[in-house]
């Protein structure tokens, strides 16, 4: 369960409530007659928060529709909020004053009944919505900036199961927040190591939607909401191929950002490589530089440039930048595995025990590589304490010199042997015995100063990919 009895987040993305009519939603003997399935879900999920997603074209107001509801009155009562929205000097400003109008107006649909802690999303749209504004930019944009608006309450919450509803959304967002969620619940499985340790790991996910209201249909019909899928996600999404830039530009010919889409990489691609591949120790190497800090101001960063970079001009919002959203959803994985581990205390170098303790973790995203690090760990303390009284009196020893038969020779860095050894090829780690017993591991200096550039040599970075937009 998370924080204060919360454990489910609902997540319903939105077109233009304006004009949306009053119906009866039912569900399981359940039934409640308003003009958003919002209060239903809440009946059925009491212990939830709520993400709101809304396009920022939500800015061009609505006419008043021929049968007013609930949703048009609440629009009526706020709608000086877009009008304010509507002459902003900033895109910031834009947001900001979106997010207010949102705020108030589900307040206002869910009246004294229900009062739980509403998340405003505003995102991007693309084309014409209404008619008058003209929205340019990417449309995956949509992708990255709910994902970055969840990514901050997620980080801190424990939530055990997501619900998406898309009965009331429009154009590209029912199938973007269907694939958002799995990527909320793989983020979720790595801060949040007790989802991983339950007895039935994973996080429940639940899409809904709700039968098509007829148009010209007279009186009040009855709608059925229907759970249209339903899973337990219980692994760790790691793509094969990893995006080369955070933040992208929309002009052709031109990059700008060099140095934060650096950062990005250098973060990303060694976590995500490491994950991908059973590499545990470098992992946390890699997690042990105030990564969770770096890589979370990166974001923040990326997330600030792009917003800024959009330009308003009459009834036409142009945005510039484009933040992928698969390297958005890397740069957070990095920030939710590192925050994770340093809160387990693990440092670097590391022991054998402390290594143990990233296994839940491992296993969340092959099972496999559980039984191949376990193996290489029991080998390593096996082989270490046979000859404890020499090590004793040593500093670091090759890991070679442990493992050494008649005849054998240096062998190179080589990906198969590296995956086979959960990165701990005998060639490139060093070992160390304390006085307590504990059985210290770490890179050569080449592994530790030039991570980056030993998985590229060696085959066991992530290839990456350039978006073309």
């Amino acid at each position: 369960m998370g924080q204060s009895g919360i454990d489910t987040l609902i997540v319903v993305p939105w077109g233009h409530p304006a004009g949306w009519r009053q119906v009866r939603y039912t569900t399981k003997g359940i039934s409640l007659d308003h003009c958003t399935t919002l209060p239903l879900l809440l009946k059925m999920f009491p212990r939830s928060e709520v993400f709101v997603l809304v396009l920022d074209s939500l800015v061009e107001e609505a006419p008043k529709p021929q049968s007013p509801s609930k949703c048009w009155q609440c629009y009526e009562e706020n709608i000086e909020h877009l009008r304010y929205a509507s002459q902003a000097k900033s895109y910031k400003e834009l947001r900001d004053q979106l997010a207010g109008f949102l705020s108030s107006y589900v307040k206002c649909l869910l009246g004294d009944q229900y009062k739980p802690v509403i998340h405003p999303v505003i995102c991007p749209a693309v084309g014409r919505p209404g008619g008058k504004w003209i929205f340019r930019g990417n449309p995956r944009d949509f992708e990255s900036i709910a994902l970055y608006d969840l990514g901050k309450t997620i980080m801190e919450k424990p939530f055990s199961s997501i619900v998406v509803d898309t009965t009331h959304g429009v154009n590209f967002m029912p199938s973007l927040t269907t694939r958002l969620a799995n990527r909320l619940a793989s983020l979720l499985l790595a801060r949040h190591e007790h989802l991983v340790l339950a007895e039935q790991r994973g996080v429940k996910i639940y899409i809904y939607n709700a039968d098509p209201v007829p148009l010209a249909s007279p009186g009040q019909p009855e709608m059925s909401l229907n759970l249209i899928a339903e899973e337990t996600h219980s692994s760790i999404q790691i793509p094969p191929v990893i995006p080369e830039n955070l933040l992208e530009t929309m002009e052709p010919g031109t990059q700008p950002y060099i140095e934060l889409n650096k950062t990005y990489f250098e973060y990303a691609g060694l976590v995500a490589s490491s994950l991908y591949y059973p590499l545990p120790l470098l992992l946390v190497h890699a997690v042990s530089q105030e990564t969770a800090a770096k890589a979370w101001e990166a974001l923040e960063k990326a997330h600030g440039e792009w917003e800024t970079s959009v330009e308003i001009s009459g009834n036409t919002v142009q945005r510039r930048l484009a933040i992928n959203p698969d390297a958005l959803y890397l740069l957070m994985l990095t920030v939710a595995v590192a925050r994770r581990l340093k809160e387990k205390g693990l440092s670097y170098p590391s022991d054998t025990r402390q290594l143990a303790q990233v296994l839940p973790l491992y296993e969340a995203v092959n099972e496999a590589y559980r039984y191949i690090i376990e193996d290489e760990l029991a080998r390593i303390e096996k082989k270490t304490f046979r000859i404890q009284r020499i090590l004793k009196e040593a500093d670091w020893t090759p890991l070679y010199l442990i493992y050494i038969e008649p005849n054998q020779h240096f062998s190179a860095v080589k990906k198969r042997t590296m995956i086979a050894h959960a990165g701990l090829q005998k060639e490139i780690v060093q070992v160390k015995l304390l006085e307590n017993g504990q059985v210290l591991l770490r890179y050569n200096s080449a592994w530790e100063n030039r991570p980056l550039q030993q998985l590229s040599s060696s085959g066991l970075l992530l290839p990456q990919y350039k978006a073309t937009y």
